[in-house]
């Protein structure tokens, strides 16, 4: 049987913020895809942190 593991909220948005700065020294993404069977708010949260202030959505 598989081992769940449980996340809080802060867990995925520590989470997020450590894989921005990871993403952005490795390339510059212009599109996120999330599934929709949870990863709709980790996409939101990592957007935050990969968009620069003053550019476009």
């Amino acid at each position: 049987m598989v081992q769940k593991v449980y996340v809080t909220y802060n867990d995925v948005h520590k989470l997020c913020q450590s894989s921005a700065e990871r993403i952005l020294n490795d390339c510059k993404p212009n599109l996120i895809i999330a599934i929709g069977g949870g990863g709709y708010v980790p996409a939101r949260i990592l957007r935050s942190f990969l968009k620069k202030p003053g550019n476009p959505n």
